[in-house]
């Protein structure tokens, strides 16, 4: 399968936006929210048309393994790791191999690098050799690209497009970045190299309205979607917030259809799932 087939698998064939669903976080910070049900994640991302879940080698055994009956999800298998033990845990290692990722199937790879801290030209150069390997296999890369010290280093420049034009030279397919603060800056983001730009949720959100305004925003000028894991499986109701972030990219609802969405889908979960001890992973 050469690239082009991979890259359409990974957008929605109506919207032609895409669903990311990373649940790479266990190796940071542990088995938090509802990462300790990996397979019943996945039945939830492929019902709600996610297009993929983003997650190390071990989890996608997992899921796969356990989840027999989730068939038509992708799977990108993310190479970078670090754990919140260590004081410089934003330097990211590599720790498998694109050869690993095509004997388990994977539509794809990512790579997480940090801009603005010491390590970054290592994690530079990992992101450029993985994609020259990807590139011969013909698998898709993400670059998720974090930005850190943007507001001290220098508070005119628009870092989140700069960091868009470095995974696009490197030789990124897909990139992940956050938000740019403003409309205006998400555009210049987008336009700052050919590829598509996914937005990143970041910690989970206090403001469903806020992190549904941030999306539509950008879904308006441009992006192609979103990459989202904290504010999907650390959600009480994932069910819902998977619902309405599927509204929000492929339906293109605005944001407060997309609030009325989560909470209606909420309330019908209260309803019928009362009294049981965990819910809101599986409808």
């Amino acid at each position: 399968m050469n690239k082009t087939l991979r890259m359409n698998r990974l957008f929605h064939p109506v919207s032609r936006n895409a669903i990311f669903f990373p649940v790479d976080h266990g190796t940071t910070l542990g088995p938090i929210g509802k990462l300790t049900d990996i397979p019943a994640l996945a039945k939830m991302a492929e019902e709600n048309k996610f297009q993929s879940i983003v997650a190390h080698k071990g989890t996608i055994h997992w899921a796969i393994e356990n989840g027999k009956e989730t068939r038509d999800i992708n799977y990108l298998l993310h190479l970078s790791a670090s754990t919140n033990f260590i004081f410089n845990g934003e330097f990211k290692q590599l720790v498998s191999t694109i050869e690993h990722g095509l004997r388990i199937g994977v539509t794809g790879i990512s790579v997480h690098v940090n801009l603005g801290v010491q390590e970054e030209p290592t994690m530079l150069k990992d992101l450029g050799l993985v994609c020259d390997e990807a590139y011969k296999w013909g698998l898709p890369v993400l670059a998720m690209m974090n930005v850190f010290g943007e507001q001290t280093l220098n508070p005119n420049k628009n870092s989140i497009a700069h960091a868009v034009r470095v995974a696009g030279e490197v030789g990124a397919d897909i990139v992940k970045v956050k938000y740019a603060g403003t409309k205006e800056k998400m555009s210049e983001a987008i336009e700052a190299f050919p590829i598509p730009v996914l937005i990143s949720g970041g910690e989970k959100s206090n403001s469903l309205i806020t992190l549904f305004s941030e999306i539509h925003d950008s879904l308006s000028v441009g992006a192609r979607g979103i990459s989202i894991g904290r504010n999907i499986f650390e959600d009480k109701y994932p069910v819902a917030m998977s619902k309405a972030l599927s509204s929000l990219v492929h339906d293109l609802v605005d944001p407060q259809e997309a609030v009325d969405i989560y909470l209606d889908h909420c309330v019908q979960l209260e309803n019928t799932l009362i009294g049981r001890e965990s819910y809101g992973v599986t409808s």
